[in-house]
């Protein structure tokens, strides 16, 4: 129960500064800037699914500094090839 409400408290402390932005782009990054470097990640990614041609593309990415951005390279991916980065994410999220 502790992780839970310590991950809710740094959720809203993230979206409070995201709030400090105004466009809904501005607001994303900071939220996935801050989120990654509180929990030390580094790099955090948001995927955006099209189940008519069975693909996803990274529409949002944050990198630490000196980690090298994928963005590019992650659009249209087929989902049977990135279907156990969603295992992953539920296991990690434990």
């Amino acid at each position: 129960m502790k992780t839970i409400i310590k991950y809710e408290l740094v959720i809203n402390e993230a979206l409070i500064s995201a709030l400090n932005y105004h466009t809904p782009d501005e607001q994303i990054n900071e939220f996935i800037r801050f989120f990654g470097r509180h929990i030390g990640s580094d790099r955090i990614y948001i995927f955006e699914d099209c189940k008519e041609r069975h693909g996803t593309d990274n529409t949002y990415e944050w990198c630490a500094q000196g980690v090298i951005p994928e963005i590019d390279r992650l659009q249209n991916v087929d989902m049977d090839v990135i279907k156990w980065w969603y295992v992953l994410c539920v296991i990690k999220m434990r």
